[in-house]
């Protein structure tokens, strides 16, 4: 009966011809079909093993637009980071932006985006860090609710959370990579701060913004 792992054995048979050994196990690992993530992984794995670096980066592009067409952007952002192409991350960032201004993706999938990276890959990509900072945004908005009581202690968690939202709606503002068409819901999105801003009188902005006093609000 056929067994279809026998594809593993090959580059073992194959690296034994000195001379054209790594260019078939480049074309073997290539066209192996990306039937579940447990096998895209072994394929890293040899690329890895037999220096294959640029076809671990063909493989692992591959995988992440099929994970895109699947509707699981939390995977397909994994997998544009696995590649090391930080051009497919940019235009794969785009493009969810560009989904999510004409409604046919929500923020669900933007927020799966979020929680598979880390504070190092948002610091080397512009584009998923103003995705990564709207969701930061929307947690923030999230916080202060449509109706929330500010009175006494929660007025002066209300004062940063405000603040901190004005200033992640500002980063997104001025970073170069973000769509024109995306800067108007981002304004539209400081307004609803402004909207808090009403409910707290006497503000201070004399609180400085420190990981220690915005950790709670970056925790959904």
């Amino acid at each position: 009966m056929w067994n279809d792992n026998l594809w593993i054995l090959a580059p073992v048979y194959l690296s034994q011809c000195a001379r054209h050994g790594v260019h078939f196990i480049k074309t073997l690992l290539t066209h192996q079909k990306l039937n579940s993530e447990e096998k895209v992984m072994k394929l890293v794995q040899l690329c890895d093993e037999y220096n294959l670096f640029v076809t671990k980066s063909e493989i692992c592009t591959r995988y992440a637009v099929q994970r895109m067409y699947e509707q699981d952007f939390g995977g397909a952002i994994t997998w544009f980071l696995k590649a090391e192409n930080q051009l497919k991350v940019s235009s794969f960032c785009r493009s969810v932006i560009t989904k999510y201004i004409k409604k046919t993706c929500d923020f669900q999938q933007i927020k799966s985006i979020s929680d598979c990276v880390t504070e190092d890959q948002r610091k080397l990509n512009l584009c998923l860090d103003f995705l990564c900072s709207y969701k930061e945004v929307k947690d923030l908005q999230l916080y202060l609710g449509d109706e929330m009581d500010v009175e006494n202690a929660e007025k002066t968690e209300a004062f940063k959370a405000c603040r901190l939202g004005f200033q992640l709606c500002n980063n997104i503002l001025i970073n170069g990579k973000v769509p024109t068409q995306f800067r108007l819901a981002v304004f539209n999105e400081a307004m609803v701060f402004c909207k808090h801003f009403g409910k707290v009188q006497c503000f201070s902005w004399k609180t400085p913004i420190t990981p220690q006093n915005t950790q709670p609000y970056q925790q959904f």
